[in-house]
């Protein structure tokens, strides 16, 4: 019985078993031929062993037929290879990982208990294995107590308990619907399994069933943890938003009878600051008019002094003109004083005796008239010769002032 799950798991896609091997006949088969005078008696395989209740061949017979069927319910043979998740020849331990199922063997004259089986490609699933297939059951001959245990799985790790030389089927819980549903898997001892052959006319129809391999457990635990995830981020929201609405509202509330509350004192503080508003508005107007009239008496002031200033400085500039005047007078007399007169030139007898004639004394006449004319119209008005002094005496005091 260990063997047999043992080629089973680590087979490729079908096993292969012999004739009469099935429920574990011995005997030695020679097929008729010359050397034994053709005779058949050692050639035929007794398969009324496998139906004798009284003996023990009904038992490999039952546990190779929940075998095969207990396959092509979880069909493990799909998938290409196995995994081995534990290997320890000094305990003689081996667990492997096929398809959906696990396979745990212990080849140990002594029992493990309380081991932990680790399976990386399982981390962070949670979820229920069924033992499904017991070497140790009792309807196969064994010992086992409790042939079909729950084991959970957490976090991608498992603890099982191994009886001496035993092996055990482990697959998700939810694989006991379709072995439920099966006829032969459901027998509790091989009588019944014998009287199920030899009665039932029919063929036990196999029930598969479809269960995800551990790489899909895996996606599935994932995509239900990221759909947790966001559905808690969602709640979470959800529960914020309608806290955050909460205390709105309730703000909006405490708010308003807030403003109901302080309306009256709102109105009081309103008018009083409309008064004051309407005092600092007279004030600045009263300021306004004190301004313009200091600053029109300053205008007017300003306006006198300005006059009594232009007043002052044209005395100053007639008197400054004046006495320059007076003492440019000064000096041209003193240097007319200074400059010597030239003498006139005697006249000569011969030249006071002479006469004119009389057209020279008309050309003399005419010349005077002349020489009087120019005279008389090259010299200054007095008005013009007023200007000039004025504008002269000017100049002159500016040149030396300035």
């Amino acid at each position: 019985r260990l063997c047999r799950p043992l080629s089973f798991a680590f087979g490729g896609d079908a096993t292969l078993s012999c004739l009469g091997s099935d429920f574990g006949w011995q005997g030695r088969v020679d097929y008729p031929r010359k050397g034994n005078d053709f005779s058949d008696k050692l050639a035929r395989i007794p398969l009324e062993l496998a139906e004798d209740k009284t003996g023990k061949h009904k038992l490999l017979v039952m546990f190779q037929m929940c075998l095969i069927r207990t396959e092509r319910c979880l069909q493990w043979l799909v998938d290409p290879a196995p995994e081995i998740l534990l290997k320890d020849e000094k305990k003689q331990l081996l667990i492997l990982s096929r398809g959906c199922s696990v396979f745990a063997f212990n080849f140990s004259a002594g029992k493990v208990s309380n081991l932990s089986l680790n399976i990386p490609r399982l981390k962070g699933v949670t979820r229920n294995f069924k033992c499904v297939l017991n070497t140790q059951d009792q309807r196969f001959g064994g010992a086992a107590s409790d042939p079909a245990p729950v084991v959970p799985l957490t976090d991608g790790e498992m603890k099982l308990v191994l009886l001496a030389q035993s092996a055990m089927v482990l697959a998700p819980a939810e694989v006991d619907d379709a072995v439920c549903k099966d006829k032969v898997l459901q027998l509790r001892s091989a009588d019944e399994f014998i009287d199920l052959v030899q009665n039932d006319t029919g063929v036990s129809p196999i029930v598969s069933c479809q269960m995800p391999t551990l790489d899909q457990m895996a996606a599935e635990a994932k995509d239900a943890g990221k759909d947790a995830t966001k559905a808690d981020a969602t709640e979470a929201d959800t529960g914020t938003a309608d806290t955050a609405k909460a205390d709105t509202t309730k703000a909006e509330g405490a708010k308003a009878e807030a403003v109901k509350v302080d309306a009256p004192k709102a109105d009081a503080a309103k008018a009083d600051e409309t008064k004051a508003d309407t005092a600092k508005t007279d004030a600045a107007k009263g300021r306004h008019i004190a301004c313009a009239s200091g600053l029109s008496a300053i205008m007017s002031r300003a306006r006198k002094a300005d006059a009594a200033n232009a007043q002052a400085s044209k005395l100053e500039v007639a008197r400054i003109e004046k006495n320059v005047m007076a003492k440019a007078v000064r000096e041209d007399t003193a240097a007319d004083a200074k400059t010597p007169r030239t003498p006139k030139t005697p006249r000569t007898p011969a030249e006071d005796s002479r006469k004119a004639t009389p057209a020279e004394g008309e050309a003399n006449a005419e010349q005077s008239n002349k020489d009087a004319a120019t005279a008389a119209a090259s010299k200054p008005s007095d008005a013009e010769e007023e200007e000039t002094r004025r504008d002269q005496a000017t100049k002159a005091w500016l040149h030396k002032f300035w």
